[in-house]
């Protein structure tokens, strides 16, 4: 009774539970190789990768004109500072505005060795109101006032729908009936 083959109940179990550790043991190991190698695209012969170009000082020097162009207004700051801090943002855009603080630290602590530049990137693809706030500072810096829209704006990143801007303008010292036209 209770015997399989001279085998007892007992020695089935050990065995039945020795067979799920091997197992779980030959799945841990596989995965440990897999997950632990290097994805393909850095693995020699692998798919090539994309890295960073190497920033070259007169590449950057001879497209500073051009990077220049694109500025929103004129530097924030010491227009003949040694330094121009080039920010390539979108406001409602988290990670720029974390850095924004960054920003106004290095300029307050360096007046006239830096300033800054704003230049639009707006991702619209993830950010709704990308375009319409960069808009908005556009039509703010045709009255001379990016700046101060550029500090309500940032600073309102969760409030950016268009119906919030003509109080925003008139918080950054705009003609409010201009800016509503525009």
């Amino acid at each position: 009774k209770g015997e399989w083959n001279g085998m007892g109940k007992v020695g089935t179990k050990k065995i039945v539970l020795l067979g799920v550790w091997v197992v779980l043991l030959a799945s841990l190991i596989v995965a440990i190789n897999v997950l632990g190698k290097p994805p393909a695209s850095s693995r020699p012969g692998g798919p090539p990768t994309n890295p960073m170009p190497k920033l070259s000082a007169e590449k950057l020097e001879a497209d500073w004109p051009q990077i220049m162009a694109h500025a929103a207004a004129p530097p924030r700051g010491d227009a003949g500072a040694r330094y121009t801090l080039a920010e390539f943002g979108d406001f409602q855009c988290p990670q720029c505005g974390a850095a924004r603080p960054l920003l106004e630290k290095m300029l307050a602590q360096h007046p006239k060795q830096v300033n800054l530049i704003f230049v639009h990137r707006p991702i619209p693809s993830i950010h709704e109101w990308a375009m319409p706030s960069g808009q908005a500072s556009e039509i703010a810096a045709d009255q001379g006032k990016f700046w101060p829209m550029y500090d309500i704006l940032y600073s309102h990143q969760d409030d950016l729908e268009p119906g919030f801007y003509g109080g925003y303008a008139a918080k950054a010292g705009l003609d409010k009936a201009f800016f509503q036209k525009a």
